[in-house]
């Protein structure tokens, strides 16, 4: 008997144990009680084995792997169950697809299923990575769509805020090795000699710098920055933090180097931009307005006092006595001021 004949097959769903509820979609004669975000085909134990193979650095499907890293740094547990059972393989893979395509997947956007594929053929690395790539150039991918990386992002920020970042539980930190880091190292590296990286695309770098510009990037958020801050100085305080190293120090400014030379050699550096003094200039006038403001209804005043040949001592003499500034102000400080005042008065 072939093994496409064989009854020992069987259609399995994982369930969010933390998200409890009454789940139901179109076209299934069944509910769940907890929110499914896998559907597989499977023999044996395959049901079973997801977590260990999350514990364990095995599963591929980041989606998948992060949602049960998710569950068990919540204290909660992954809900296994069958949908169908003593399938012919055949007849699985076709309910597995009607089961993906009903429920639908987070990658598509249209339901809660962490699978990568339509189903009914498995999952592998390659076919992941094709999916993205073509994905990624028809700008269909879920990263390069505001709605899901603002969700993605603001849960992300609850669940740190919260300490339930899967980051921040220290077992499953371990799970990144040295040896993982090496690999994703090599990745970026090849991506980004071939000119596959995400960061080549053009649709997501006008996109990021548009989101920049309008101030709604996710580095701009207050929580961001609090986390980035409470984050920052954990690390100087524990005295791990990047710039602490030497070596991350030492390669940062060779980095510098090397990338001021290279945008010099090609002629695309800022200071190569026919407007970059123009503009830094008025960017220096507004922020000398802004620093000088509380000072802007003396400026008659200091004009008069220089025109009767008061000196620089004198004048910050006054401004002391008149507490116009909590500090003492020094000559230099002083003479940078005067020397603005036309500016200013303009």
């Amino acid at each position: 008997m072939s093994i496409m004949n064989d009854n020992d097959c069987y259609v399995y769903c994982l369930l969010d144990s933390s998200k409890p509820g009454i789940y139901k979609y179109s076209g299934l004669d069944f509910q769940f009680d907890y929110e499914p975000f896998y559907i597989g085909k499977g023999k044996g134990k395959r049901l079973f084995v997801h977590e260990l193979d999350v514990l364990t650095g095995k599963e591929k499907n980041v989606l998948k792997r992060n949602r049960i890293q998710n569950i068990i740094s919540s204290g909660k547990f992954v809900i296994s169950c069958f949908l169908t059972e003593n399938l012919s393989c055949k007849r699985a893979l076709k309910l597995e697809v009607r089961f993906i395509k009903q429920i639908g997947r987070i990658i598509t956007g249209d339901g809660p299923l962490t699978n990568l594929t339509e189903g009914g053929e498995g999952f592998d690395s390659e076919t992941c990575s094709r999916i993205c790539k073509r994905s990624l150039e028809n700008g269909t991918h879920p990263f390069l769509s505001d709605k899901i990386r603002k969700m993605t992002s603001d849960r992300m920020l609850e669940k740190v805020s919260k300490n339930k970042h899967p980051f921040q539980d220290p077992a499953i930190r371990k799970l990144t090795t040295e040896s993982t880091k090496d690999i994703l190292t090599e990745r970026n590296k090849r991506q980004l000699e071939d000119g596959t990286h995400i960061f080549l695309n053009k649709e997501f770098r006008d996109k990021d710098l548009e989101r920049f510009r309008n101030g709604t990037h996710a580095l701009q958020r207050p929580q961001t920055k609090e986390a980035c801050r409470v984050s920052r100085e954990d690390a100087l305080a524990k005295g791990i933090h990047a710039f602490q190293n030497p070596v991350n120090i030492t390669n940062t400014i060779k980095r510098t180097i090397q990338r001021n030379k290279e945008e010099l050699e090609n002629g695309k550096h800022p200071f190569q931009r026919a407007d970059f003094y123009s503009k830094r200039k008025e960017k220096n006038d507004l922020k000398l307005k802004q620093k000088y403001e509380h000072m802007m209804p003396y400026v008659n005043t200091i004009k008069q006092w220089l025109k009767e040949g008061w000196t620089l001592n004198a004048i910050c003499d006054k401004i002391t006595k008149m507490k116009i500034s909590p500090l003492k102000w020094y000559h230099q400080k002083l003479k940078r001021f005067l020397d603005s005042i036309t500016m200013l008065n303009a």
